[in-house]
Protein backbone atom coordinates (compact mmCIF):
# COMPACT_ATOMS: atom_id res chain seq x y z
CA UNK A 1 0.00 0.00 0.00
CA UNK A 2 1.10 3.35 -0.50
CA UNK A 3 1.91 6.46 1.88
CA UNK A 4 -1.22 7.99 0.06
CA UNK A 5 -3.70 5.13 1.26
CA UNK A 6 -6.46 5.98 3.90
CA UNK A 7 -7.72 3.04 5.49
CA UNK A 8 -10.36 2.64 8.14
CA UNK A 9 -9.85 2.33 11.40
CA UNK A 10 -11.75 -0.07 14.05
CA UNK A 11 -11.99 -0.09 17.88
CA UNK A 12 -10.46 -3.15 18.88
CA UNK A 13 -12.70 -3.81 21.69
CA UNK A 14 -16.23 -3.46 20.20
CA UNK A 15 -15.31 -3.10 16.23
CA UNK A 16 -17.13 -0.33 15.51
CA UNK A 17 -15.48 1.84 12.96
CA UNK A 18 -13.98 4.73 14.84
CA UNK A 19 -11.49 7.08 11.84
CA UNK A 20 -9.99 6.77 8.89
CA UNK A 21 -5.88 7.14 8.91
CA UNK A 22 -3.38 8.10 6.19
CA UNK A 23 -0.71 5.40 6.25
CA UNK A 24 1.53 8.15 5.02
CA UNK A 25 0.91 9.67 8.84
CA UNK A 26 0.58 6.74 11.05
CA UNK A 27 3.81 6.83 12.78
CA UNK A 28 4.86 5.82 16.80
CA UNK A 29 4.12 7.53 19.05
CA UNK A 30 0.13 7.79 17.83
CA UNK A 31 -1.22 10.99 18.27
CA UNK A 32 -4.89 12.08 17.89
CA UNK A 33 -3.59 14.05 14.76
CA UNK A 34 -3.04 11.34 12.77
CA UNK A 35 -6.68 9.92 12.73
CA UNK A 36 -9.40 11.52 10.39
CA UNK A 37 -12.92 11.64 10.51
CA UNK A 38 -14.98 8.24 9.90
CA UNK A 39 -17.11 10.50 7.83
CA UNK A 40 -16.24 13.51 6.70
CA UNK A 41 -18.67 14.05 3.82
CA UNK A 42 -21.49 14.37 6.75
CA UNK A 43 -19.04 16.48 8.86
CA UNK A 44 -18.56 13.89 11.71
CA UNK A 45 -15.96 14.86 13.61
CA UNK A 46 -12.30 13.31 13.98
CA UNK A 47 -12.79 10.83 16.83
CA UNK A 48 -9.47 12.30 19.13
CA UNK A 49 -8.19 15.50 19.98
CA UNK A 50 -5.03 16.59 18.25
CA UNK A 51 -2.91 16.79 21.00
CA UNK A 52 -4.26 12.92 22.58
CA UNK A 53 -1.82 10.50 23.29
CA UNK A 54 -1.92 6.94 22.85
CA UNK A 55 -2.81 6.35 26.78
CA UNK A 56 -5.72 8.91 26.68
CA UNK A 57 -7.15 7.83 23.29
CA UNK A 58 -10.76 6.41 24.24
CA UNK A 59 -13.43 4.49 21.49
CA UNK A 60 -16.30 7.36 20.77
CA UNK A 61 -18.63 4.22 21.11
CA UNK A 62 -17.47 1.65 24.02
CA UNK A 63 -16.08 4.63 25.88
CA UNK A 64 -12.31 1.56 26.04
CA UNK A 65 -9.26 2.64 24.71
CA UNK A 66 -9.43 1.31 21.25
CA UNK A 67 -6.03 0.30 20.06
CA UNK A 68 -4.34 -2.38 22.72
CA UNK A 69 -1.43 -1.89 21.55
CA UNK A 70 0.90 1.12 21.42
CA UNK A 71 2.14 0.34 17.28
CA UNK A 72 -1.02 -0.73 15.86
CA UNK A 73 -4.34 -0.07 14.55
CA UNK A 74 -7.16 -2.53 13.60
CA UNK A 75 -7.72 -1.41 9.86
CA UNK A 76 -10.48 -4.42 9.71
CA UNK A 77 -8.96 -7.50 8.66
CA UNK A 78 -5.18 -6.52 9.41
CA UNK A 79 -3.32 -5.22 11.84
CA UNK A 80 -1.44 -2.09 10.15
CA UNK A 81 1.86 -1.02 12.49
CA UNK A 82 3.11 2.25 13.09
CA UNK A 83 6.00 2.90 11.65
CA UNK A 84 9.34 3.77 14.45
CA UNK A 85 11.34 6.79 13.53
CA UNK A 86 15.04 5.43 12.32
CA UNK A 87 12.96 2.21 10.62
CA UNK A 88 14.56 1.82 7.32
CA UNK A 89 12.18 -0.64 5.84
CA UNK A 90 8.38 0.08 5.86
CA UNK A 91 6.49 -1.17 9.08
CA UNK A 92 4.60 -4.80 8.19
CA UNK A 93 1.27 -4.75 7.05
CA UNK A 94 0.12 -7.54 8.09
CA UNK A 95 0.19 -10.49 10.70
CA UNK A 96 1.84 -12.79 7.59
CA UNK A 97 4.90 -9.92 6.92
CA UNK A 98 5.07 -10.30 10.71
CA UNK A 99 6.11 -13.46 10.98
CA UNK A 100 8.35 -13.35 7.47
CA UNK A 101 9.80 -10.99 9.55
CA UNK A 102 10.56 -13.29 12.85
CA UNK A 103 11.38 -16.13 10.83
CA UNK A 104 14.88 -17.34 10.17
CA UNK A 105 16.89 -16.97 6.84
CA UNK A 106 16.37 -20.13 4.86
CA UNK A 107 19.57 -22.02 4.28
CA UNK A 108 19.92 -22.53 0.44
CA UNK A 109 19.04 -25.88 -0.33
CA UNK A 110 21.97 -27.75 -2.09
CA UNK A 111 21.50 -30.38 -4.87
CA UNK A 112 23.27 -33.08 -3.65
CA UNK A 113 22.55 -36.61 -3.83
CA UNK A 114 22.26 -39.39 -1.50
CA UNK A 115 22.82 -43.03 -1.48
CA UNK A 116 19.67 -45.75 -1.08
CA UNK A 117 21.86 -47.75 1.40
CA UNK A 118 19.67 -50.83 0.06
CA UNK A 119 20.11 -51.03 -3.61
CA UNK A 120 22.80 -48.45 -4.47
CA UNK A 121 20.46 -46.13 -6.65
CA UNK A 122 21.43 -42.43 -6.16
CA UNK A 123 18.54 -39.77 -5.36
CA UNK A 124 17.53 -35.91 -4.82
CA UNK A 125 17.62 -35.58 -0.27
CA UNK A 126 14.13 -34.91 -1.11
CA UNK A 127 13.18 -37.92 -2.73
CA UNK A 128 15.09 -40.29 -1.09
CA UNK A 129 12.70 -41.15 1.88
CA UNK A 130 9.95 -41.88 -0.84
CA UNK A 131 12.06 -44.48 -1.89
CA UNK A 132 12.90 -46.11 1.22
CA UNK A 133 9.43 -46.40 1.70
CA UNK A 134 9.01 -48.56 -1.22
CA UNK A 135 11.70 -50.93 0.01
CA UNK A 136 9.95 -51.14 3.42
CA UNK A 137 6.72 -51.73 2.01
CA UNK A 138 8.31 -54.66 -0.80
CA UNK A 139 9.97 -56.13 2.46
CA UNK A 140 6.94 -55.90 3.96
CA UNK A 141 5.08 -57.90 1.62
CA UNK A 142 7.44 -60.22 1.22
CA UNK A 143 7.00 -61.20 4.86
CA UNK A 144 3.71 -61.75 4.45
CA UNK A 145 3.48 -63.71 1.23
CA UNK A 146 6.57 -66.15 3.55
CA UNK A 147 3.69 -66.27 6.11
CA UNK A 148 0.74 -67.83 3.85
CA UNK A 149 2.77 -70.81 2.77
Amino acid sequence: MSPDTIIDVYCEICEERIATVRLGDLRYPMTGEMFLSPDAHHGYPAPFEPGTEWEFMRCPHCRYRPFLMDDRINAGDRFVYARKDGDEEPAPETMDDVLRQMAPEEEPQDDAQVTCEICGKKFPRGQIGLHRNNHRRAEAKRQKERGRK
